[in-house]
C-alpha cells in the first residue's frame, strides 16, 4: 500500500511542482499584481518542496507513525527545523528571499532523505518501492514545463492564457505518463474500468 501511495503522490506532486514553476510568471501578476513579480523566481526555486514534503508526509503518516516509530518521525522534523534555522541565519542576510527559499528546499530534502534512508535500512521497503517511476514522472514534468512555458511566450499575460496553460499542462502530463506506462496511470485506468 505504501508503495502505491508513494507512486501516486510522486505522480501528483511532480506534476504540481513543474506546473507551478511553469505558470508562476503568469499567476503572480494576475493574482498579486506587478509589485509581487519578484517572487516568480522564488516560486520556481521552491517548487521542489511540493515533491519533498509530499513524499515525506506519505512515509511519516503511512509508515513511521502506524509502526509506532514516532521518535524517528519527530526527529526527522526537528532535524529539518534545526537545519532550516541554521541555514536561515547564514543565507537570509546575504540572499534575502532567495536565501529563505533555498533553506526551505534543502531542509525538506534532508527530511525526506533521512526518512527514506531509515525506512530502507529497516528493509521494510526497497529504494524502488519509494522511487519507482520517478524518472518517468520527471520526464513527463519537464516536457509539460517546456510546452507550458512556450505557450506563455506566444500569448499575452491574462486569465485565458493561464487557463490555456493549465489545460495544456494537464493534457501533456497525462499523455506523457500514459505513453511511459507509469503505475499511477495504470491505477487510474483500473479505477475507470471498475467504476464505469
Amino acid at each position: 500500500m505504501l508503495q502505491l501511495s508513494a507512486n501516486v503522490t510522486t505522480c501528483l506532486t511532480v506534476a504540481f511542482m513543474f506546473g507551478i514553476a511553469a505558470i508562476s510568471s503568469n499567476f503572480v501578476p494576475l493574482f498579486f499584481r506587478q509589485k509581487f513579480i519578484a517572487v516568480c523566481p522564488a516560486i520556481m526555486v521552491e517548487s521542489p518542496v511540493i515533491y519533498f514534503a509530499g513524499l515525506s508526509t506519505v512515509i511519516g503518516t503511512q509508515y513511521l507513525i502506524p509502526t509506532n516509530q514516532i521518535k524517528t518521525y519527530s526527529f526527522s522534523l526537528v532535524l529539518g527545523a534545526v537545519i532550516s534555522l541554521i541555514l536561515d541565519i547564514i543565507l537570509i542576510p546575504r540572499y534575502g528571499l532567495m536565501g529563505a527559499v533555498i533553506t526551505t528546499v534543502i531542509a525538506e530534502l534532508l527530511v525526506l532523505l533521512y526518512q527514506s534512508i531509515f525506512v530502507i535500512r529497516q528493509k521494510q521497503l526497497a529504494y524502488q518501492d519509494l522511487y519507482s517511476d520517478l524518472i518517468k514522472y520527471l520526464i513527463s514534468g519537464v516536457i509539460m514545463f517546456i510546452l507550458v512555458i512556450a505557450v506563455k511566450h506566444i500569448f499575452s499575460v491574462n486569465f485565458y492564457n493561464l487557463l490555456l496553460q493549465l489545460i495544456i499542462g494537464i493534457i501533456v502530463y497525462g499523455v506523457s505518463i500514459s505513453v511511459l506506462q507509469t503505475k499511477a496511470f495504470k491505477l487510474f485506468c483500473d479505477l475507470i474500468k471498475h467504476n464505469f
